[in-house]
């Protein structure tokens, strides 16, 4: 019976979003990649005992649900699809400057991937990935390198996707390489997982059903993320050591291995925090780490968790392995159990808001906020780190949109300032068609000293005598 009720909400949840949106949309995606995580808390609940307000954690699901439903029932976009199952979902076009802008972005965003490679090396060819995938920061430059590689590049490909129609062909191309190779090189088991991912939201916001075409393109980079995350598994030593990257291993990370940070979050509460909410801990952290404003805690919210979940010892030169305790565990932690629900709600409400946008809008910074909103959205439901998200985010998206304005300006104004400088121009002398014989309009003779400015309709009359 274990994973009973968890397995019963999802379905719940999953079926309502079939059958109020009539298609498989980004959403549905989210709430079917709870399920494994979800599964996973109440197997840990049933061996240790449910923790404080474990309710929560499992209205999560249901109140995004319920938020991501309320756009149809209030008349908004979300019911585009009619009952046919065909969407009508059509990607604005976009104007030369914001195609040039983009295309700056995206070259920015791909020039500080290759400077974060070649300033810490590849990762996954190093002699200990496990270790050496958590060196991000070492690239140095205030951050932008590592940054642009692990949250620009996810934003950028998603709208290179999205409007890859209405884009040069070798933007859309440069940007999905980029990104597919820096997910390799980083080292990560679960790197090429988030280009499937991103793949698949593309496909939904676009066409709003995934056909069995799709699918079967997709297989073959399926069995690559299988096959890559086994390989570089198996380089992990501590992985090695207890026998490889088996069934067994893949199925316990995904649920129990995913859940129990989650449960020791909520077991812990605020004392973890001396009574601050985790949000408020983890931004006072980060202000004085990243900015030097006051004299923050020292240790993140997700360190503190990672501690009691591997028996770390909670010291400076100790290698505390990032844990992920949830976006339902960190909103409990932060705000209370209820506003937790409360909270999902209005994040379902949000997501759907942005995924109706980023198609129909023409507006190139209203598609970069809505992406980078649902993409957030989505990683902080799995695995929490609000204010980690919210810092690193805001970053990555002012990275994209700051030299996209800047170039989309510059533009414009070039293209009005020769546009005014043409209409300031004199205009070429006409020549004056003479009566007699032609093709050209003759003037008509009104007395015998004048001529009327009017085209005679039968040729040129008699004069005068």
């Amino acid at each position: 019976m274990t994973g009973f009720v968890s397995a019963a909400v999802l379905l719940a949840c999953l079926g309502a979003l079939a059958g109020g949106q009539r298609r498989i949309s980004p959403a549905f995606l989210l709430v079917l990649s709870m399920a494994p995580i979800l599964v996973g808390f109440e197997m840990v609940c049933a061996r240790l005992g449910p923790p404080p307000h474990s309710w929560a954690v499992y209205a999560t699901a249901p109140a995004f649900t319920v938020g991501v439903l309320a756009v149809g029932w209030r008349g908004g976009e979300a019911r585009v699809v009619p009952r046919s199952g065909h969407a009508r979902v059509h990607p604005a076009a976009l104007w030369g400057s914001q195609q040039i802008g983009l295309a700056v972005s995206a070259l920015l965003v791909c020039g500080l991937t290759v400077t974060h490679f070649s300033i810490v090396g590849i990762p996954a060819l190093s002699g200990n990935p496990e270790i050496e995938r958590f060196n991000l920061g070492a690239s140095g430059l205030f951050g932008l390198p590592s940054r642009g590689v692990l949250f620009g590049l996810p934003i950028l490909a998603t709208l290179c996707g999205v409007k890859y129609a209405r884009l040069p062909g070798w933007v859309t191309g440069m940007v999905w390489a980029v990104f597919v190779l820096s997910r390799l090189a980083l080292g990560f088991k679960g790197g090429l997982v988030e280009v499937l991912v991103v793949l698949f939201t593309v496909v939904l916001l676009r066409r709003g059903r995934v056909r069995p075409a799709t699918v079967i393109a997709g297989l073959p980079l399926l069995a690559l993320t299988m096959g890559y995350g086994t390989w570089i598994g198996n380089q992990y030593q501590t992985l090695a050591r207890s026998g490889g990257a088996s069934l067994g291993y893949v199925l316990d990370r995904l649920t129990i291995d995913a859940a129990s940070p989650a449960w020791y979050s909520l077991v812990l509460g605020r004392t973890a925090t001396q009574g601050d909410p985790a949000f408020g801990h983890d931004l006072r952290y980060f202000a004085a780490h990243y900015l030097g404003l006051g004299n923050g805690p020292t240790f993140a919210y997700d360190k503190i968790v990672s501690s009691y979940v591997t028996g770390t010892p909670l010291t400076g030169d100790s290698f505390l392995v990032p844990v992920t305790a949830g976006g339902a565990a960190y909103l409990i932690n932060s705000v209370g159990a209820v506003l937790a629900v409360v909270v999902a709600g209005a994040l379902g409400y949000a997501w759907q808001r942005c995924c109706d946008q980023i198609a129909a809008t023409r507006r190139v910074p209203v598609g970069l906020v809505c992406i980078t909103y649902i993409l957030a959205a989505r990683t902080f439901l799995l695995n929490g780190g609000g204010a980690y998200l919210a810092v690193n985010y805001g970053c990555a998206l002012a990275l994209l949109a700051i030299p996209y304005l800047v170039v989309v300006t510059l533009v414009r104004t070039l293209e009005m300032n020769d546009t005014r400088r043409r209409r300031r121009l004199p205009l070429p002398a006409r020549s004056t068609p003479r009566p007699g014989s032609g093709s050209g309009p003759e003037l008509c003779p009104v007395g015998p000293y004048q001529a009327a400015a009017r085209v005679c309709p039968h040729g040129p009359e008699p004069r005068e005598s």
